[in-house]
């Protein structure tokens, strides 16, 4: 077993948030991570320049609720209902962490979501992140600066388990740990090992890190099929969380993904645990 145990140094839990999806369980959902790693709650509200593109062309018109009513769309007006937005995910995210004594603060950046996360987020983020912000991860990727997490559809997670996709990375159990009891669910283990005579170790491995560390979960093994076997067992048992290491092969694959967004189940991903 890779005895590195250590979970990465958290400083920060860094939101990502999008025009029109401003979700209160997903605040909810951060401001718990940040109090469970006593770090920074930083919530990223992009003003989507294609958005305002759109709003600059003489032709473009908007739809009024619930009169049906047409008119006219001009940039000053899409640039206040972006602004309104903000102001309300601002007001969200303050309360959630006034609430928990949690320090934050809020930015609001005017560019392309992938640009903005790269260029805002360290090596010591949490960063969860919204469907228009998932190419930062390829950007981040070549340029090798990935947080040390990331964490898709935080706002989906429900009460139901998180289960951990152990490839022989402690570390793995260590931050499913922390996350199912900020989250107040129970834990799962996923033993995926690279061979399948390497299942009992894994097993045993797996129980010697649960007992040393004072804590409970259910062990399952899934002994070969890949990552596709991993996707199918996911679509069966429906965790609240997935958590998987970049450096192990399937949890490399789930990364690699993320783009395509193949599947809704909430996924955290730490970047090479040390």
């Amino acid at each position: 077993m890779n005895s590195r145990a250590k979970e990465p140094h958290i400083a920060r839990v860094v939101l990502t948030l999008e025009p029109g999806k401003l979700d209160p369980m997903l605040i909810a959902n951060a401001a718990r991570l940040a109090q469970a790693y006593d770090a920074e709650l930083v919530g990223i509200f992009v003003k989507v320049q294609d958005y305002i593109n759109l709003a600059e062309l003489p032709f473009t018109q908007t739809v009024m609720a619930p009169t049906g009513r047409i008119r006219p769309l001009d940039k000053s007006s899409m640039e206040k209902a972006l602004n309104d937005m903000a102001a309300r995910a601002k007001k969200g995210l303050s309360e959630q962490a006034l609430s928990r004594k949690l320090r934050w603060s809020f930015q609001v950046h005017t560019g392309y979501a992938e640009d903005v996360v790269t260029a805002n987020t360290t090596s010591t983020d949490i960063l969860s992140l919204s469907g228009v912000a998932y190419p930062a991860i390829r950007k981040a990727t070549e340029r090798h600066q990935l947080p040390a997490m990331v964490i898709t559809h935080l706002g989906q997670t429900g009460k139901r388990p998180v289960m951990v996709v152990y490839e022989g990375q402690a570390a793995t159990l260590a931050v499913g740990r922390r996350i199912a009891a900020s989250l107040g669910v129970n834990m799962s283990v996923l033993l995926v090992p690279e061979h399948a005579a390497d299942s009992a170790r894994y097993r045993a491995n797996a129980k010697a890190w649960l007992r040393r560390n004072h804590a409970s979960a259910t062990i399952d093994l899934l002994d070969h099929g890949g990552r596709e076997a991993v996707i199918r067992r996911l679509a069966i048992s429906r965790p609240g969380l997935v958590v998987a290491s970049c450096s192990g092969a399937i949890g490399g694959q789930m990364r690699n993904s993320l783009e395509g967004e193949e599947s809704n189940t909430p996924l955290l991903l730490i970047d090479n645990p040390s």
